[in-house]
């Protein structure tokens, strides 16, 4: 503990913090900047003293400048010449500072989406991982996979210390309180917790960054049989396990000639992710001599084994957008779905020996496809924009912008399995501002319910008012919460002949039945209007349904099987419910 505390370590703890903000400056003086701005927003209430689009600006550009800045002095800091040090320090954080403008003026303007977020988030730690390298040619990567590991287990490092220190703090005032009586204000805590992870944890990373020739580390890690043993045993595997699962898949929908289901898609997405970060842990074995056959056999043929199932990927994204159309999300699957090809192809053909094009690539067009306003979610809202304007023109609308009374005028002429249609995509774009209002104005109104019973496959219903308030019935003595399936076949949904489900539900005070109809429910979907939670009473007993969702597809007999799943509450009261009298047991056929 002496020597722990001795002035040796306090002279080498204080030249180390001397040396980072030598070398890192600017990123101090951004951490420096967000811990200031975080404290004043908390001081102030929570509140900022800008616009809600400065305000978020100077978030995304404050906590983005971190981690992009100390990758562009990692970039610099070799470069003999300090003009160019000076210009290309200038002009890449401009850029930056240019994104997050683009970003907060759009985002702040129109729809969310926290694409735009996320991709500057992936490039600012792709280059700090990648910048040492990108003007210094190397025999292979392993200099990047030594950096790369060292910086993660900096970051690893620093906010658990910065965590620690933090709940030390945290305990420390609430003693205050326990011990004398002094109530800390909850700023104090908010204000202890930016200190330590916005301004501690970023200076702690900096003096953790390798510099020198250790930046360029050439000489290949060595793992552990504990390491090894994982990869081989644990990680391989489940690998294995994908690719196993996946080609059974395949084989089904080949036998039975059937399109793939839309889920694959999330199963070749991590497959796809698995098999990136198995080749990356590999990838020391490959020139350290402990790789085996498998370990080589795994990094030349696994992306090849992969691009079959990227096939189905596509099948898969194709049908969906065929069966439901375009959207954001879509677009950006189909897009990896392309990226994984070039990556595979790649990795093929160089034998998995490169891995910084994968990842640097990955973050260019993570970048490039979210820049508004030429982002694919601009680019689907123009499109849906479009689809809509020939539409209103083509069902009697003269001009545009049109009122609420023109919309719903507009909505009502068209054929019922275009309204659901239209509508939704109407709503969607409500959100994204300047796509909507060449088509609307202030007054539209466009909570258009997707509720045909006929035309969807699949429903969720969300016509009730989220905040809907009901009394409680009298004589109500015990209240259970629902969250169940039902399932059930009929004759005909839209027929004239009511159809019912029946449910009870077992309690401590007896059983409660209840008859469901599914007019009740369609008529709730045909409103144009919020409606209050849905009641159903029997025998004294009340089912409060507040949200409820189901499928329904046609069986062999021509008949209708349904599966409805609800949400909602049971309230008993002490009276026994009646038994449902037979010729009201009528269920739909």
């Amino acid at each position: 503990m002496s020597k722990f505390l001795s002035p040796t370590m306090f002279s080498k703890l204080l030249d180390n913090s001397a040396k980072a903000i030598k070398r890192f400056p600017i990123p101090l003086a951004f951490s420096v900047a967000l811990t200031t701005y975080a404290i004043s927003w908390i001081c102030n209430g929570y509140t900022s003293f800008f616009s809600i689009t400065v305000h978020y600006f100077l978030v995304l550009w404050l906590v983005y400048s971190i981690p992009f800045s100390m990758a562009v002095t990692l970039f610099v800091e070799d470069m003999p010449s300090r003009i160019s040090r000076i210009a290309v320090t200038v002009g890449s954080n401009a850029v930056l500072a240019l994104l997050c403008a683009d970003t907060a003026y759009f985002q702040t303007a129109s729809f969310y989406s926290g694409y735009s977020e996320i991709a500057i988030a992936i490039a600012s730690i792709v280059a700090l991982m990648v910048a040492p390298f990108l003007h210094k040619r190397q025999p292979n990567d392993i200099p990047l996979w030594n950096f790369s590991s060292r910086i993660i287990g900096a970051v690893a490092i620093s906010y658990a210390i910065a965590l620690l220190l933090m709940l030390g703090i945290f305990l420390l005032l609430a003693s205050f309180y326990f011990l004398f009586g002094v109530d800390v204000s909850e700023k104090v805590f908010f204000c202890t917790a930016a200190v330590c992870h916005l301004l501690l944890a970023p200076m702690l990373i900096m003096q953790l960054v390798p510099q020198g020739s250790a930046k360029c580390d050439t000489q290949p890690v060595h793992f552990s049989s504990f390491g090894k043993s994982a990869t081989h045993y644990l990680f391989m595997p489940l690998v294995a396990a994908y690719l196993i699962t996946l080609y059974v898949y395949a084989t089904k929908i080949i036998t039975s000639w059937e399109l793939p289901c839309g889920w694959v898609s999330w199963l070749v997405t991590g497959l796809m992710a698995s098999s990136i970060l198995l080749i990356a842990v590999l990838y020391p074995m490959l020139f350290n001599g402990q790789s085996k056959r498998i370990d080589t056999a795994t990094a030349r043929f696994l992306p090849l084994l992969i691009m079959p199932l990227l096939v189905l990927m596509s099948i898969a994204i194709c049908r969906r957008i065929s069966d439901y159309g375009v959207t954001t999300a879509r677009i950006y699957v189909v897009i990896f779905n392309l990226w994984c090809y070039a990556v595979c192809i790649y990795m093929f053909v160089t034998r998995s020996r490169r891995t910084m094009p994968v990842i640097t690539s990955f973050a260019a067009i993570a970048v490039l496809t979210t820049i508004s306003p030429v982002s694919v979610n601009d680019f689907v809202c123009r499109s849906m924009a479009n689809q809509l304007k020939q539409s209103m023109f083509a069902n009697g609308v003269k001009k545009l912008p049109v009122n609420n009374e023109q919309y719903n005028a507009y909505i009502d002429r068209l054929p019922q399995d275009a309204k659901q249609e239209m509508g939704s995509k109407m709503d969607y774009l409500k959100y994204h501002y300047y796509s909507f209002i060449s088509l609307c104005d202030s007054t539209v109104e466009t909570d258009f319910v997707e509720c045909e019973f006929a035309v969807r496959d699949a429903y969720q219903c969300d016509n009730f008012i989220e905040s809907s308030e009901f009394s409680v019935p009298a004589g109500s003595r015990t209240m259970v919460t629902i969250d169940t399936t039902l399932n059930a076949t009929v004759s005909d949904i839209n027929g004239a002949t009511t159809s019912y489900i029946p449910f009870t539900k077992h309690t401590s005070l007896g059983d409660a039945s209840f008859r469901i109809g599914l007019k009740q429910l369609q008529q709730i979907c045909e409103s144009r209007e919020k409606q209050p939670f849905l009641t159903i009473s029997n025998g004294g007993n009340t089912l409060v349904i507040s949200s409820f969702n189901y499928q329904t597809s046609n069986n062999k007999n021509g008949k209708t099987d349904l599966t409805f799943h609800f949400w909602g509450y049971v309230f008993m009261s002490k009276a026994k419910t009646q038994p449902q009298p037979a010729a009201n047991a009528k269920q739909a056929k």
